[in-house]
């Protein structure tokens, strides 16, 4: 345990530099990527150029529905693997969190799957990552519980099919469901996915915020991922503290370091959102995506 925890800090110590991997390890930090213009092969040389300066190993990608068994995917998703970057499908939406049997979600996976075998040999897609805030809903405000129940049996359902697809499913949470919520959270994070991404856009408290979600992660076994902001203020009603915007990602990297160090769970992991301002933020600290 003591060597893994020691390659996870010297990792994560190589990316806050600006270094380089070793051979053969794949970069610490992973992005959500809501452009689906980033599969054409024209686009490959600037989304490359920003995965590698920024130490991502893996990518949460949108694809256009309907589109992960084509070509353009599948060249995608090959060039992704020679390049040493894993991938996963990002999708969602908020009345995703009233199907009691996970329906939408369950095609998305069951689409993966297929894709997978198209590539003949290929890894392909990773996982899934579920992007579905049911805290959008009005139903939210009007029966909160029964809402998270019933979004806790659809994802558990999903997460069954998962495993026998054998794709990794992972669920973004924000940081209100141990307070709002706090059953249907142990329930999701036990037997809803294979890790939480824990969307932490406040930088008041960021240990205490993810406080709760670690523990239940390292009870459970799973996968947690601390996501943080990068889009300006201003947009979606972002105020300075929600965003490293201002204050670059050598702060940002500074802030994982140190939660890392309060925080040591082997598979705590750390995540840029999203891609377009990741690119604009190199390209200002002198860094040129492309």
């Amino acid at each position: 345990m003591k060597r893994r925890r020691a390659l996870a800090a010297a990792l994560l110590l190589a990316a806050a530099l600006g270094t380089s991997c070793a051979s053969g390890e794949e970069a610490p930090y992973s992005l959500f990527c809501w452009r689906p213009e980033t599969m054409a092969q024209e686009e490959w040389a600037g989304f490359f150029s920003v995965l590698e300066q920024a130490q991502v190993g893996q990518v949460y990608q949108a694809f256009p529905e309907g589109s992960l068994a084509g070509e353009e995917a599948a060249a995608f998703l090959r060039e992704a693997e020679n390049r040493g970057v894993s991938v996963y499908a990002l999708a969602g939406a908020p009345e995703w969190g009233l199907e009691q049997d996970a329906a939408s979600l369950v095609s998305v996976l069951e689409e993966a799957a297929q894709a997978n075998q198209a590539l003949e040999g290929g890894r392909g897609l990773q996982g899934v990552v579920a992007d579905v805030e049911p805290y959008l809903l009005e139903e939210w405000a009007e029966d909160r519980e029964s809402l998270m129940q019933g979004f806790a049996d659809g994802m558990t359902l999903a997460h069954s099919r998962a495993q026998e697809l054998g794709l990794e499913l992972l669920l973004c949470v924000p940081t209100f469901y141990d307070a709002d919520c706090p059953e249907a959270l142990e329930r999701l994070v036990q037997h809803g996915c294979d890790g939480i991404a824990v969307m932490n856009y406040n930088r008041t408290d960021e240990y205490g915020q993810i406080l709760e979600e670690a523990r239940l992660a390292e009870q459970y076994g799973k996968r947690l991922i601390y996501v943080a902001e990068l889009q300006p203020p201003g947009e979606h009603d972002l105020t300075e503290i929600n965003t490293y915007y201002h204050l670059g990602l050598g702060v940002l990297h500074a802030s994982w370091d140190s939660l890392a160090a309060r925080i040591p769970y082997q598979r705590l992991s750390f995540s840029y959102h999203y891609y377009d301002p990741l690119a604009e933020l190199l390209e200002q600290e002198g860094q040129p995506a492309g």
